[in-house]
Formats: C-alpha cells, structure tokens, sequence
C-alpha cells in the first residue's frame, strides 16, 4: 500500500501531466481563435494564451476531482468507447461554460470573433475541437488502466521490444 506521500506525488504527476495536456490543446485552439481575429485587427494572442493555460488549471483540476464521481463513472461498466465518449461530451459541456466565460470577460474579442464568419460554425467547430481533444485523452487513460499504470506509457514512449511490454 503506498505511503501518504507516494499518493500525492502519483496525484500531483497526473495533475501536472493532465494541466500540461490540456495547456498545449487549448493554446492550439487559442491560435485558431486569435489568427480569426488577427484578420479584424485584434491582436488577441497574449490574453488568449494566459487565457488557455488559466483554464487548463482550472479543467485539469476539475478533470481530476470529476475523474473521482460516480456521474463521470456512470458509463465505466460498458466499454471503453462508450465510457470515452460519455466522459468527453461532459467535459466538453464544461469547457463550453468556461468558453462562455471567455466570451464575458472579453466581449470585444467575442463580439469581433462572432463578425468575422457564421457565429454557429466557429462555435461548433471550436467544440467538436474540444470534444475531439477529450476523446483522445480519456481513451489513453481508459487504456493506460486497462493494461495496467504506465504500460501504454511504455508501449508508446519506451522500446519497441514486446517482450519487455509483457513483462
């Protein structure tokens, strides 16, 4: 049984690992929303990014409590691609509140980024990008604890070797 301090750097490393994830997602979508209201004249880049990596705090905390309540778990006994689908359609729920957030704490930026296209594509391709971002990572997390803590970790970031993966 792991030691008190063992379970808090487990939980810190997936925290750090899940906030680090989310900070380079969400800058990526940041850039796709500042280059839209580049073309306006607005230089968005800086608050867009401090915004992303705010949020990604927020959401990787969030990710990692949330992990830990029944209504996330709520599809965990069927399988795995109903399990990811359900817990990303969730978080993509949350990361829309926190879109609308945005939108309150900047309504120029909002208000210009709504003028430079249909309101109704941005927004929706902004969230099946945020859906997407959560469908891959909750599937390799699914996988990581279906083959066991740090496996899929290995399979993918260590030696090609199979024997050693088995073992």
């Amino acid at each position: 049984m792991p030691t008190m301090k063992q379970r808090l750097v487990s939980e810190l490393k997936e925290i750090g690992i899940t906030v680090a994830y989310l900070a380079v997602s969400l800058s990526i979508l940041q850039t796709y929303k500042s280059l839209i209201l580049l073309q306006q004249g607005i230089n968005a880049f800086g608050n867009g990014y401090l915004f992303a990596i705010g949020e990604a705090i927020a959401l990787g905390k969030i990710v990692a409590l949330a992990q830990k309540l029944p209504f996330l778990k709520a599809c965990n006994r069927h399988s795995l691609a109903q399990a990811v689908l359900y817990q990303s359609a969730v978080m993509t729920m949350i990361v829309a509140v926190g879109e609308q957030l945005e939108d309150m704490l900047f309504p120029k930026a909002a208000k210009l980024l709504a003028q430079s296209g249909d309101p109704m594509a941005l927004y929706v391709t902004h969230l099946l990008a945020g859906f997407l971002i959560f469908v891959f990572y909750f599937t390799f997390k699914g996988l990581d604890e279906s083959l066991g803590p740090g496996k899929l970790w290995r399979l993918l970031f260590g030696t090609t070797d199979s024997q050693q993966f088995l073992s």
